[in-house]
């Protein structure tokens, strides 16, 4: 018997989801090829555009997220005229933020089929364990290192480039963002951890222990207060419903990196201080946002222009132009308390929906979807959390990832929603 069409599209998005998580810390040229066939798969698998439609963002559940959605991609739209770089708005509206996204409502649609979600689990898993298997052979050329000379590096054993920052990056160009991906994939094995019923696999210990550690080393600020306002989440959502002995257990893990951590930053005090030069350095990147919002408070200077008015608003500045290192304030400077308030309202909509999913119960499986989605939501507030230190939603990889777990959390909770 023939098979619908339409089907075979859908069940080639279910399957290059997972694809995609995997791919996504290690080329960003993967993932933009990946992008048109999820889309065109999308399009003639669900056909979001008729009404027999069996889309998500048709049902009524859904629809004010996606109302809310459709609202600030056209307050970054309305606003391009007053734009100081018009063109650089509109490539920005199209290239970036359309395409984020089409991710999102992509993979929303994706997560209906609750085997595609645990899919994408693994496939991220997978990823994390391989990037942490890379990192720990850069941390081992970085303390193997012996300088000849001053202003060398030790280079990277894989790719053979120079490891600038003397921390482990991964995949990745920087630390801090291998440390994002590293925070998630950290959220999510707790959550697993945390809702099994039965003695979890030993694996999933080694695998936080491992993530836990390259965390410490590559000590990031930003990330370490995204887990904890992540593990905070995680355990009011949870902690009803889940078993005492894996949270006792985490606790010890989280002393021991925590004692780690300040053995490998003795100079602690500067750091909470903000005295160190990465701190001083955001001081001037966060001046620099906050004098643009005051010179435009309303629309701002238009999307996709931070950069390019960076050199006109710093002060003490000793480089070329930069990101905000503050995701929400670089939404402000760009699209103005309009677009930071649209924004904001997205996130809110989201969390209402994830957390009335969450509401009815937590289940009791081996992969349940409850607690898949509890560690979803707890990944997503810590990567809010960690975006007011950093680039996220202006590096393609980070912006993906949020993007896309964000629709998985929505596919998510509107099947749970749907049978309850």
């Amino acid at each position: 018997m023939n098979q619908n069409p339409s089907n075979r599209f859908k069940q080639a998005v279910q399957w290059l989801m997972p694809l995609l998580f995997f791919v996504l810390p290690f080329s960003i040229a993967a993932v933009e090829i990946l992008f048109f066939y999820l889309l065109a798969g999308w399009l003639l698998g669900w056909r979001p555009w008729q009404k027999s439609s069996l889309s998500i963002w048709r049902s009524e559940s859904t629809r004010p997220i996606l109302l809310l959605l459709l609202l600030y991609l056209g307050a970054c739209a309305l606003i391009i005229p007053w734009s100081s770089f018009p063109v650089l708005s509109l490539r920005g509206l199209v290239r970036k933020l359309f395409q984020f996204s089409l991710f999102f409502l992509i993979a929303g649609d994706a997560a209906q089929d609750p085997k595609t979600v645990r899919r994408c689990l693994w496939a991220l898993l997978l990823a994390g364990g391989t990037a942490i298997l890379y990192s720990l052979l850069q941390q081992w050329a970085i303390s193997h290192f012996v300088a000849g000379g001053p202003g060398e590096h030790p280079f990277d054993p894989i790719r053979g480039r120079p490891l600038i920052y003397g921390r482990m990056v991964g995949p990745y160009s920087n630390p801090n963002d291998l440390a994002t991906f590293l925070m998630v994939n950290a959220l999510l094995v707790l959550a697993l951890l945390t809702s099994m019923e039965t003695e979890p696999p030993v694996q999933l210990w080694f695998f936080i222990i491992a993530i836990l550690g390259c965390l410490t080393w590559i000590g990031s600020k930003g990330a370490s207060l995204g887990l904890g306002v992540g593990l905070l989440a995680l355990f009011l959502i949870q902690y009803k419903h889940s078993q005492k002995g894996p949270w006792l257990k985490i606790g010890k893990l989280l002393l021991f990196a925590l004692a780690f951590f300040l053995y490998k930053k003795r100079n602690l005090l500067m750091m909470l201080t903000f005295s160190d030069p990465a701190s001083q350095e955001r001081a001037v990147m966060w001046n620099a946002a906050w004098r643009m919002i005051q010179d435009k408070p309303w629309l701002g200077h238009g999307l996709n222009t931070f950069m390019a008015n960076y050199m006109k608003y710093a002060v003490g500045a000793t480089q070329g132009p930069a990101y905000a290192h503050n995701c929400f304030l670089q939404i402000t400077a760009e699209t103005g308390i309009l677009g930071i308030v649209l924004f904001l309202a997205f996130v809110g909509g989201w969390l209402k929906i994830v957390l009335r999913a969450l509401k009815h119960g937590m289940e009791s499986s081996p992969l349940p979807l409850k607690p898949l989605l509890a560690g979803i939501t707890a990944a997503l507030v810590a990567f809010l959390v960690q975006s007011a230190f950093d680039t996220n939603f202006y590096s393609l990889r980070q912006a993906v990832l949020f993007w896309s777990l964000n629709g998985l959390s929505i596919g998510i909770a509107a099947h749970i929603l749907r049978s309850s």
